[in-house]
Parts: structure tokens; C-alpha cells; sequence
């Protein structure tokens, strides 16, 4: 005698149901056993960190402990260890045990990291991900050029080509903006750092397409050093597993791109997905009300959460973030602040979305749905 019976499967925004069939007193699920012991123990991880109070550097150091003793070899609750390690050195700087297992886990991240990317070579984009649904190199210097902040972007390195500097010179020349119009100017722009130059440019061309396509950023501004390294390791632990949105198909119209080592086209291309997709009308990145954004609403307690995400299999899913006060939390918030708003720029993408996936990169609000014809209208 057999039965079907439905398992959650996977824990992230709009987690999908699989089917697992009990056959004579075995169940066979439809997950690999690999998948579902690594969905357990993310769920695991998720559970615990869900008790600790943000404030106790002991509690988050058994944490990182239990990661580092029970699994470690799964590079992405090693990443999230780590930051659990940071966040009890800031509570408690002289946190010895910390700072050393700190070290451990970060060169067993690099180790793992290498391993991975060897075991690749020649794919640019990592085992599992092909460039097809990736953005271009042209697309990335873009992005980093729209959402480059002059005083704290001050150490990317700036490449302008095609006789950019001197173009823009002659377009500037006798104008009153930045006192162009004065003896010596063009010699004083020229002796600026790069940053500052920059600056001045996107100041006074935000629209030459011709001339900001020739100024290239080479190294990643803040806002994707911050998504690398605080933002991306919580979404990918919570919603970018293999049964979740990172799995091969959409899920609730949302595709996130994994791979085990880092990437910079798989960074960019999920940075963009999370900055352009909409969720019933709701932003996953909202910069003009930063608290609404469903990044943040989906992953609080459904009890505390303004928009809480719907449930799967009719029970709420495990909350991300503890409270609004938990460290996790406030780093993305702190993030999504500092990109500044009301709307993301227009990157100016090539990009098109697969899976059918609709993204906003315009820089424009989204188009109010057209109104549903009745019978008087007609």
C-alpha cells in the first residue's frame, strides 16, 4: 500500500511543495538526499540563530562553534559563522576564542572557495550557471558607474579611455557650471584625483551615454562589497538553495543564480534581480521607504512582520531575522539605505531576464496596471 503525502520544500520567499511517496513504511522524496540534508541543515542553523539575543557574543560564538564542528565543509554556513564571529568581536573586542576560530573559518572559506573554482576551469561563471542568463561585462560597468557614491567610493580604481577627460574638457569649456567659464580650470580639473573627477562628470553629464560609457570602474564599489559579504550570504542561506530560488526553475516568478566560489557576474545578476523584481506591486529593494522592503518584511516573524510572507504548506516559514533589532537585519537595512533612492538609477542594461523573469532596471517608477474594462466603458 502506498500514499502521497506533501513536504515543505525549501524555506525561502515562496517556497515550493514537493511529493514524497511512503511505500511499505519508507518514503521516497523527490528531493535528493543531499538537497534535503542540506535544506536541514541550513534550517538547523536558522533555528538556532533565531534564539540568540543580539547582544551575546558567548551565544553567537557556540553558534559559529556548532557551524564550524557539525558542518564544515558547507562554505555557506561557514560564511554566515563568519559573520556571526564579527558581530560577537564587536560586542565583545577581546573575545580571544572568537578571534581565533574567526581565522579558522575564514581560510577554510578560502580553501573550499579554491577547491571549487579548480574544479571548473574555463567556466567563467561557475559549475551549474551559464553565461546565457548572466549580465555582460558592459552590463557591470554600468551598475558600478550608476550607483557609484563619490565620498565613498574613494579608492575604486577609475579607468577613463577613449580620450574621455579631454572630451569632456572641450564640452565644459566656457560654461558657468564648476566655474568652466574660468582662467586655469582645465588645469585644476586635471589635477584632481579621479574620484573627483568623476564626480564632477556624473554632476554635470548624468545623460552623455557616449562619454559615461568610455569611464570604466574596474574594482567593486561599496554597495557590492556590502551585498558580497552581508546581504548576499543571508538571502542565499535563506531563499538561494537548490529547493528554493536558487533551484533550476522560478520560483513565484523569482530565479536566484549559486555557485560555491565568487563571481562577479553571478554577484551583479542576483544584485540586479533583488533591485528590479516586484512582488505584488511590493519592491524586494525598497529605497524610498527602506522598512517595507519585502528583503527585510519577508524574513521577520510573521507576528511582528508588516508584510509577512505567505505560507507554505499552511504554516508560516522560519524568519531570517530574529527581530528588527538583530544584526542581520539592521546590516541589510543599513545597506538598502546607503544606496540612496527614491528610485534605483537606470543602469542602462542589455540584460534581458530569462525564465521569463520582469525586472525594473529603467530608473523609472513601475507603470500602474491598466484598468480592468466593464461593460459601461465599452
Amino acid at each position: 500500500m502506498s500514499k502521497v503525502i506533501s513536504v515543505i520544500r525549501g524555506r525561502g520567499f515562496l517556497a515550493t511543495m514537493a511529493m514524497a511517496v511512503v511505500f511499505a513504511g519508507v518514503i521516497f522524496l523527490s528531493l535528493s538526499q543531499a538537497g534535503a540534508a542540506d535544506a536541514q541543515a541550513k534550517n538547523a542553523y536558522l533555528e538556532r540563530r533565531s534564539k540568540i539575543q543580539t547582544t551575546d557574543a558567548d551565544a553567537l560564538y557556540k553558534l559559529a562553534r556548532w557551524v564550524w564542528q557539525k558542518h564544515p565543509n558547507d562554505v555557506d554556513l561557514l560564511k554566515n559563522a563568519k559573520m556571526d564571529l564579527r558581530e560577537a568581536m564587536k560586542i565583545a573586542p577581546g573575545h580571544s576564542r572568537a578571534k581565533l576560530l574567526l581565522r579558522r573559518v575564514v581560510a577554510k572559506i578560502k580553501i573550499i572557495e579554491s577547491k571549487a573554482a579548480a574544479a571548473s576551469p574555463g567556466r567563467a561563471s561557475g559549475p551549474g550557471v551559464s553565461d546565457k542568463y548572466l549580465l555582460s561585462h558592459r552590463d557591470i560597468l554600468w551598475i558600478r558607474l550608476m550607483e557609484y557614491k563619490p565620498e565613498r567610493d574613494k579608492r575604486v580604481s577609475i579607468k577613463f579611455t577613449n580620450r574621455a577627460l579631454k572630451r569632456y574638457c572641450d564640452s565644459m569649456r566656457g560654461s558657468v557650471e564648476d566655474n568652466w567659464d574660468k582662467i586655469g580650470k582645465e588645469k585644476q580639473f586635471y589635477k584632481m584625483p579621479p574620484w573627483k573627477r568623476l564626480a564632477e562628470i556624473l554632476r554635470n553629464r548624468p545623460d552623455d551615454i557616449e562619454l559615461l560609457q568610455d569611464i570604466h570602474i574596474t574594482r567593486d564599489p561599496r554597495f557590492m562589497v556590502e551585498f558580497r559579504s552581508k546581504v548576499w550570504p543571508v538571502v542565499k542561506l535563506q531563499c538561494g538553495n537548490a529547493n528554493c530560488h536558487g533551484g533550476p526553475k522560478p520560483a513565484g516568478g523569482l530565479k536566484l543564480f549559486t555557485t560555491a566560489s565568487k563571481n562577479e557576474k553571478v554577484d551583479y545578476t542576483n544584485f540586479i534581480i533583488l533591485s528590479g523584481f516586484r512582488k505584488g506591486g511590493r519592491a524586494i529593494i525598497d529605497r524610498q521607504k527602506v522598512e517595507d522592503s519585502l528583503l527585510l518584511q519577508y524574513g521577520l516573524n510573521a507576528k511582528v512582520s508588516k508584510r509577512p510572507h505567505p505560507q507554505v504548506g499552511g504554516a508560516d516559514i522560519r524568519p531570517a531575522f530574529m527581530s528588527t533589532k538583530s544584526a542581520p537585519y539592521r546590516n541589510i537595512r543599513r545597506w538598502i539605505t546607503s544606496l540612496e533612492g527614491p528610485m534605483a538609477p537606470n543602469y542602462r542594461l542589455t540584460y534581458k531576464p530569462p525564465f521569463g523573469m520582469k525586472l525594473n532596471t529603467s530608473g523609472l517608477p513601475d507603470m500602474p496596471p491598466e484598468p480592468v474594462k466593464t461593460k459601461n466603458d465599452e
